[in-house]
């Protein structure tokens, strides 16, 4: 199956880091895969509203549908990685006070999250021009 979003790696990002925020602190001891169902639906629905909220980006190494746009080396590699990183790390933080002890059983759809997935894309849009500017200063 073809992918079908904008950014694969910030799509991953996102589900990644929504997993992440779950479950910090909780103590991760359950050993049946199909009891974190429930979490991995909302980070998916999560990490649909981030990547559609992110959009195309250049500065990230797989573009819409899988196609991939390689990323130079040095500083573009470095901005992507910053990138990437960043959208994990702003997902966690939006999950880790919203533990999945009271996950609904039905899973929101990535249209709930449309207002924080747009705030997030700000954030990211923002540190990406210092990234930029950051590596003209070296």
């Amino acid at each position: 199956m073809a992918w079908a979003g904008n950014n694969q790696e910030v799509w991953n990002a996102a589900f990644n880091g929504a997993l992440a925020g779950m479950y910090a602190g909780a103590g991760i001891t359950d050993p049946t895969a199909a009891d974190a169902a429930s979490y991995t639906a909302v980070a998916k629905s999560w990490a649909v509203a981030v990547d559609a909220a992110v959009a195309t980006n250049a500065a990230i190494s797989t573009g819409a549908n899988g196609t991939t746009v390689v990323a130079s080396a040095g500083v573009n590699a470095a901005t992507q990685q910053a990138y990437v990183s960043l959208v994990s790390t702003l997902s966690m933080g939006y999950w880790l006070n919203r533990n999945g002890a009271n996950l609904p059983a039905t899973p929101p759809t990535s249209a709930s999250f449309t207002t924080a997935a747009t705030a997030l894309a700000a954030l990211v849009t923002a540190a990406q021009t210092v990234y930029t500017a950051a590596a003209s200063l070296t």
